[in-house]
């Protein structure tokens, strides 16, 4: 995607979505992305254009169709091939017109009451029912975005926000200034909760990549450059915000780069705790039962567990799942032991009746210590049990292999986000057990050797019940064990190296960084 800041503050921008399109049983037909105009940032949108790359066809405009009101034939001779933009503010399912001129929001200043509106773009492409790439092209001009000031102009372009249900493995994109701004007097920030890395141009130019963007994460970009005697700016406000925002990214970055190193340092923990289980188990593949045996007898290992289970803690956090209880408890515990240890003291060295130090000191140290022992450090939140109860639900699923028995062709990757579940859950070795009864091959070796990859949890798990049931040992051996291992590791975590990197100390740059951000950018979706 592109953004190239007008001379008038407006954003002209081309985004190229490339879609990967899975069977589903009814046919994919329209794609759409929404967009939340307001009066103090994003007035209206205009000058749309949507090109097919794949094909070359240019789409024209047209009303709003509904996929599901025509068949295949229908829908390809009468809608495919053209986009819509629509006001959905009052409903998604009956949208409104909307005429880019006539319908757009009369300007207002930051920090004034906005008026806001819900618009759709939308494309119909031809009946599709599957398909590994379609690269659709959407080009736009967002108006009335930027705020010229007393010293600089400022404004802050989305093109994914938190309401984006939309997952992308990877965006890249690139934010232009006019002709007469360059970095030394312009000043650019990402905000996002993935993966993402920047640079500046000569230019001035801010280019970006997120990697692994999940829905519901946003993209943000705020952007600042020097005011010019020039300016055609049509939103003005008094008052000099260039150190006010300088000072608002550096807080916001600090935030962001200690909120990661937290995060980076908790999956080293985590990282580091499964491979010291490895190999002191001698496997590359365990439940995490296995891992509390094989630490629990090693000295070292009371260690590694406190520290993985701190780092679980912390994610448990992070997720707002859970909230720490038990405090007022715990402190009545402690003052109920510190009063048997001063009445026993009383009643044997003051009084010398030890008999009432059995009687009524030591059992209240035994009830005050047991208290202490059995409250819960932590608990649920609201939040915490949705969680909790899609987690159990999984289990029981799982569970009960007879689901599965539909699926039919054996999905290693498919089965291997699975097995990486059964090990947290303690039940891989079910899992395996029930698998070779669906699919006897898995007892093979050969055949794991050709049909899976060495780099799966279904592979090793297979090996070591192969081995063991033909009454060998199996243990982490030469490279091809540690290697895959090691490509496990990287799997579950999305980049060791940027992991390590968030987990070293930082300082902040103008560069890119987390933050929260406020919404209203694009959210994408497909019918």
């Amino acid at each position: 995607m592109r953004a190239q800041m007008l001379d008038n503050g407006d954003l002209r921008i081309t985004q190229t979505f490339d879609y990967r399109l899975e069977s589903r049983g009814t046919p994919w037909r329209q794609m759409f992305q929404q967009y939340t105009l307001s009066s103090d940032r994003l007035t209206t949108i205009s000058d749309i254009s949507v090109t097919d790359l794949t094909t070359g066809r240019t789409y024209t405009q047209d009303t709003v169709h509904s996929p599901g009101s025509y068949g295949d034939v229908g829908w390809d001779s009468t809608c495919a091939g053209r986009w819509y933009i629509a006001d959905i503010t009052q409903s998604e399912s009956h949208p409104d017109p909307f005429d880019p001129e006539l319908d757009a929001l009369t300007a207002t200043a930051v920090g004034e009451p906005a008026q806001t509106k819900d618009v759709e773009i939308g494309w119909n492409i031809p009946s599709t029912r599957s398909a590994k790439s379609m690269r659709i092209e959407l080009a736009m001009t967002w108006h009335g975005v930027a705020t010229a000031y007393d010293d600089v102009v400022a404004l802050e372009w989305e093109p994914f926000s938190a309401l984006n249900s939309t997952p992308a493995a990877r965006v890249t994109g690139t934010f232009a200034f006019p002709k007469d701004i360059s970095e030394s007097n312009s000043w650019a920030w990402l905000h996002t909760g993935a993966a993402s890395e920047t640079t500046r141009l000569d230019d001035g130019s801010l280019q970006f990549t997120v990697t692994d963007l999940p829905g519901g994460e946003y993209i943000n970009v705020v952007v600042m450059a020097e005011r010019q005697p020039t300016s055609a700016v049509s939103r003005e406000q008094a008052g000099r915000m260039k150190q006010r925002i300088l000072e608002q990214e550096r807080r916001e970055a600090r935030i962001a780069s200690n909120a990661r190193q937290r995060e980076a340092r908790g999956r080293l923990v985590i990282g580091l705790a499964l491979l010291r289980a490895s190999e002191r188990i001698g496997l590359p593949v365990f439940d995490f039962g296995q891992m509390q045996a094989a630490l629990k007898d090693w000295r070292q290992g009371y260690a590694w567990l406190r520290g993985f289970e701190d780092a679980c803690n912390a994610e448990y956090q992070a997720l707002h799942a859970t909230v720490p209880v038990g405090v007022g408890a715990r402190m009545l515990g402690g003052a109920a032991m510190i009063a048997a240890w001063l009445t026993a003291f009383i009643y044997t060295a003051a009084v010398g009746q030890i008999a009432l130090a059995l009687v009524i000191s030591l059992p209240l140290l035994f009830a005050a210590t047991f208290a202490v022992a059995i409250s819960p450090r932590q608990a649920f939140t609201a939040q915490g049990e949705a969680y909790a109860d899609q987690v159990g639900g999984l289990m029981r699923y799982m569970e009960d292999f007879s689901e599965f028995g539909d699926r039919g062709v054996f999905d290693t990757v498919l089965w291997g986000r699975y097995m990486v579940y059964a090990a947290a859950f303690g039940i891989s070795d079910k899992l395996m057990e029930q698998m070779e009864r669906a699919y006897p091959q898995l007892a093979d070796p050969e055949w794991a050797n050709v049909h899976t990859s060495n780099d799966s949890l279904v592979y090793w798990s297979a090996r070591r019940r192969a081995t063991r049931a033909r009454g060998g040992a199996f243990g982490m051996h030469g490279m091809h064990a540690g290697g895959s291992f090691g490509s496990m590791v990287s799997n579950s975590f999305s980049s060791v190296g940027s992991t390590i990197r968030d987990a070293m100390p930082q300082s902040s740059s103008s560069g890119g960084h987390s933050g929260s951000r406020r919404s209203g950018g694009g959210r994408g979706g497909a019918r």
